[in-house]
């Protein structure tokens, strides 16, 4: 399915409409947990940014407008509650993969905080304090390489230099292995190293989003002093400050698109909670991108299956979705394609393997997946 983007404009409300988000611009200022709390009582909540896509969809919901809430907040004030993450939001962090030189982290052994990270000759890894300057290495995704550039800049501004000419900052061991630093670039004429550290894409911090994902994703205009103002807000070129939350400002509420419900009942029962309260039960027709993120929502279920809007019409004798279109019994997705087919059955997801649909009477009770 190609990308959907679709913006309404109701009244002080606007829409923007992605894969698997609805950001919605509130022009009605509100402190930030005023705004949490709008959000999550008509919506989601405050919104979450996975990654650039979403950002710009984001800055299309907002029109234009700045200065405006978004669902990123220092969770702790304790410097020992930081945690690492990559600038690419798709390589996740993992502590079994590091590369610390002997004694790092440290943290500047008291001394100053030590958010960001750079890399030695040898390719190991030290924290240092961020508005140091220094060369940095950049991914270029098109390409599939590192590419040094030989200028001072803060880790942040590396960053936002690598954002916009490149891909991002390097980030994770498999673009780390890419980088090779040839003897013109990183030897002086005695064969020594030329360069003390170069920043990599690493860094730590205590900012975590209003619904708790895991999102890495930081778009941040100027440093954080990890002490200060403690709630993000949207400012211009779609990059972030950190603002005092109690200030009055629009927001951006969002929705998912797909909602796991960790409530057991019948597939009827969940068919009118759906309709109640959502939209409707999940149907996904050729619609890989929503079979994709169902199935993700699937593996957070607590139940073996979860309902999803597919039933047994008795009268015409066929399976359907609940938006009326018809199901072949020899589906690629039925876990036991072409078997036997009566009234009292209908159809669910796998929660975990390779989340095939299954035929299942329809009084067992399970979680199940709406669509919004």
């Amino acid at each position: 399915m190609q990308p959907l983007l679709v913006l309404l404009v109701f009244g002080q409300m606007r829409l923007s409409v992605s894969q698997n988000l609805m950001y919605h611009f509130i022009n009605g200022p509100k402190s930030w947990a005023e705004a949490q709390t709008f959000c999550r009582k008509h919506y989601t909540d405050l919104a979450t940014v996975n990654h650039m896509r979403d950002l710009e969809r984001l800055r299309a919901a907002a029109d234009g407008q700045t200065d405006v809430w978004i669902g990123l907040y220092q969770t702790s004030d304790k410097l020992a509650d930081r945690k690492w993450h990559w600038s690419q939001p798709e390589v996740k962090y993992n502590e079994a993969e590091a590369e610390w030189w002997t004694g790092e982290p440290n943290d500047g052994e008291g001394v100053a905080p030590e958010s960001c990270v750079a890399i030695s000759s040898d390719k190991k890894w030290a924290d240092a304090p961020c508005h140091w300057t220094c060369y940095f290495v950049c991914y270029d995704e098109t390409s599939n390489t590192t590419v040094l550039i030989q200028d001072h800049k803060t880790w942040l501004e590396a960053q936002q230099y690598c954002r916009a000419n490149h891909t991002d900052l390097m980030s994770g061991p498999d673009q780390q292995r890419l980088f090779e630093c040839s003897a013109f670039s990183c030897l002086d004429s005695t064969g020594r190293w030329r360069y003390p550290w170069l920043w990599i894409g690493l860094s730590r911090d205590n900012w975590g989003w209003s619904d708790g994902s895991d999102s890495s994703f930081r778009n941040w205009k100027t440093e954080v002093n990890p002490l200060s103002k403690k709630c993000a807000a949207l400012v211009d070129q779609g990059q972030w400050e950190s603002e005092d939350c109690g200030e009055k400002k629009p927001f951006v509420c969002y929705d998912d698109l797909v909602i796991l419900v960790k409530e057991k009942k019948t597939w009827k029962e969940a068919y009118d909670y759906c309709k109640q309260n959502y939209c409707n039960l999940a149907w996904f027709l050729n619609y890989e991108t929503l079979k994709k993120l169902a199935q993700e929502k699937a593996e957070l279920a607590d139940t073996e299956f979860v309902w999803v809007g597919l039933f047994y019409s008795c009268a015409m004798k066929t399976w359907m979705w609940v938006n009326g279109h018809y199901v072949s019994n020899d589906n690629d997705n039925w876990k036991h394609p072409g078997s036997e087919n009566v009234c009292s059955v209908a159809g669910a997801m796998e929660r975990a393997g390779e989340h095939m649909w299954v035929k299942i009477n329809d009084q067992e009770k399970h979680n199940f997946i709406c669509l919004r």
